[in-house]
């Protein structure tokens, strides 16, 4: 490992990051019969640079929308920041989700 000139640590000339990263998932859902269920789900996650790194690579970060989260918004379009720019996209290092469906 060696420093740049900017004083990051590099591995073969190329910047690396350091991150811890956790989520908790939680998901239930009871049959009350006669075709009426009841789910929640809850989710929570944060990720933290640390050491060689200001922030966790963007491929990391967490995001809201899209098939696997609240489905009625495209990835990346939900939230603060979703300005619909090029190179915007609506991340972050923390994210809280609350869900409940009948």
């Amino acid at each position: 490992m060696d420093r740049s000139a900017s004083g990051v640590y590099e591995i073969w000339g190329v910047n690396f990051s350091q991150y811890a990263k956790t989520e908790i998932d939680y998901i239930k859902h009871w049959d009350w019969g006669n075709k009426n269920i009841f789910a929640i789900r809850t989710f929570g996650g944060v990720a933290i640079p640390y050491g060689n790194a200001n922030s966790i690579p963007f491929i990391r970060s967490f995001f809201a929308g899209g098939p696997n989260d609240n489905r009625a918004w495209q990835a990346y379009d939900l939230g603060p920041g979703s300005s619909g720019g090029r190179n915007e996209f609506n991340e972050a290092n923390m994210k809280i989700a609350l869900n409940a469906e009948y």
